[in-house]
């Protein structure tokens, strides 16, 4: 972001993506791992000091196919096959909560107010389809969001989901495969059209959108 300073560029939100890791907790029999696989937001219009401010947007649950394709499962648990004889025993949804960084450290929050008038959501794949709407309204600095976006691998958006009526506009953005990404309007928490988006270089897509 510093090599994207506001004054020339205009104001930027990056989200970066997804990143998973896994903790173990326990020893023995008893032992599993809880996973904290988040998505990163930050901007060039807002610092902590002299680093911008970042803000960190955790999964709630775990897919079959986050660390592999699954091998098993039980109540509440994944079973992975990392690599070789290595079978790890997952715990099915993650308690991380948001957080985001200022001068004084972290705060338990989701800055998704980064642009003015808009707020915005954040689906991890799988949430998309399971976390409720409200759910996690507690984790977000602005409720109601407007643009809500599903960061998928695989996930697809369904036309028949009643979303939240504030949303606007859905962008998804799926890694799986070759990749792509889509546009789509709503009404009254309705999916009731595509946006046409323009791609360059293979792999940016441009759409123009208009925030009431």
């Amino acid at each position: 972001m510093k090599a994207l300073p506001a004054q020339q560029y205009g104001d930027i939100v990056l989200l970066g993506g997804s990143c998973a890791t896994l903790i173990k907790v326990g020893e023995g029999e008893s032992s599993y791992y809880d996973v904290i696989n988040y998505l990163l937001a930050i901007t060039n219009k807002k610092y902590a000091g002299d680093k911008p401010v970042m803000s960190m947007w955790p999964k709630r649950n775990v897919s079959g196919i986050d660390f592999g394709k699954y091998v098993g499962m039980s109540e509440g648990y994944w079973y992975f096959n990392l690599f070789g004889d290595v079978v790890v025993k997952v715990k099915r949804v993650s308690n991380v909560q948001a957080e985001h960084s200022d001068s004084s450290g972290y705060e338990g929050t989701f800055l998704n107010d980064l642009v003015p008038g808009c707020p915005f959501g954040v689906n991890l794949c799988l949430d998309y389809d399971v976390v409720q709407d409200g759910e996690r309204d507690e984790e977000i600095k602005l409720t109601e969001a407007k643009i809500d976006f599903l960061i998928a691998c695989g996930m697809s958006f369904d036309y028949s989901k009643q979303h939240s009526s504030s949303v606007q506009y859905a962008i998804r953005n799926d890694g799986h495969g070759d990749g792509g990404c889509e546009v789509v309007k709503l009404k009254s928490g309705r999916i009731v059209g595509a946006v046409p988006s323009e791609v360059i270089d293979g792999s940016i897509y441009l759409a123009s959108i208009d925030i009431a």
